[in-house]
């Protein structure tokens, strides 16, 4: 039947069950190879199951050798005769039934999807390199995941091979794999209203004032309209003036600012009537602060 395959490994000839066979019988090893594949291909053919109608005669007839060879085959473990006439295929599930071979060619369909892209490492070839045998062997072998059922014979006659590309690929995402965008800060709008006061503060020799803009001050004004903010904010450039030894960064002018505004709109009192008695004066609170003496 056209298209029909077996896998037969690359050092069949140097198993030591053919050259068990091949010193009990005495055939030579042309002759064991060439009939373990005609068996196994014939099997393939005729069989689902591995099992056979036939006697050591019938393989005799269709393949070469005697009843003496096939019993050394039969010792070997490669296949079995039964009293009713039958000839059993040992391994049959794992390498020679339609499900072993649907696992083989799932597995080396995995192997070329990901060399298209990139060479892995960790690739696993026949010594022949032949690209259609390219296997994995890798903690994801898909072999590890049903229970290791083509280790061992299936795996035999393979040889480990590194690729340059993969020591030199950047790590990163699969590329299936979704990548996430960074996050990017939104740069601020910058104020380009009048600069009222040119403020000194420390922290940058680089920068050594920081603009206090009309801007900022509208923006001030809005968050307490009942207090008179740029009265407020010339004290506070005042008392920046007078305590130099006290300035502020430039990250840290607009909390100093928000902070001197808030204790001028919490400091006054609350007279006997319900009405607001006026509270000290910008004089009066810079005498307090030693300014002037």
């Amino acid at each position: 039947m056209a298209g029909e395959w077996i896998q037969i490994d690359i050092g069949l000839d140097e198993k030591p069950e053919v050259q068990e066979i091949i010193e009990t019988s005495g055939a030579t090893v042309e002759q064991v190879v060439y009939r373990l594949f005609r068996l196994w291909g014939w099997a393939t053919l005729n069989t689902a199951d591995g099992i056979l109608s036939g006697t050591p005669a019938t393989l005799s007839r269709m393949f070469g050798g005697d009843d003496n060879f096939w019993a050394t085959v039969q010792a070997a473990g490669w296949l079995a005769f039964t009293a009713d006439r039958k000839i059993i295929i040992s391994s049959w599930d794992k390498r020679f039934s339609k499900g072993a071979k649907a696992r083989i060619m799932d597995n080396q369909s995995r192997a070329v999807r990901r060399l298209s892209g990139s060479c892995p490492e960790n690739v696993r070839v026949p010594s022949s390199t032949s690209p259609e045998n390219v296997r994995m062997a890798s903690s994801q072998n898909p072999d590890q995941r049903r229970g290791e059922e083509i280790r061992g014979e299936e795996n035999r006659g393979y040889e480990y091979i590194s690729c340059p590309e993969a020591a030199t690929q950047p790590s990163g995402p699969e590329p299936c794999q979704k990548q996430k965008k960074p996050r990017r800060k939104k740069d601020p709008i910058p104020d380009t209203t009048p600069v009222l006061y040119s403020v000194p503060v420390t922290g940058d020799p680089a920068n050594p004032s920081w603009d206090l803009t009309r801007g900022l001050a509208n923006e001030l004004s809005t968050y307490y309209p009942g207090c008179d903010t740029e009265k407020e904010i010339r004290a506070a450039v005042a008392w920046i003036l007078a305590n130099p030894e006290k300035r502020k960064t430039a990250g840290g002018m607009r909390r100093f600012l928000t902070s001197w505004i808030n204790r001028s709109v919490n400091q006054p009192g609350t007279g006997r009537n319900g009405q607001s008695s006026p509270g000290p004066t910008i004089i009066d609170r810079l005498a307090n602060l030693g300014v002037g003496q």
